[in-house]
């Protein structure tokens, strides 16, 4: 897994980044609570934001 680009409010966002990103944040949830799983897409939207 390699991030290539930035990903969020102003970022490139491209869409292989934002997948890593997402699923990244998938994996540590237990850390960020109350954050309900963002779907894995590769679409920055909201979720990223």
């Amino acid at each position: 897994m390699c991030i290539t680009n930035s990903v969020g409010q102003g970022g490139a966002n491209n869409r292989a980044d934002s997948k890593i990103v997402q699923a990244l944040l998938n994996e540590n949830l237990s850390r960020l609570k109350p954050f309900p799983p963002l779907t894995v897409d590769g679409n920055p939207g909201a979720s990223l934001t």
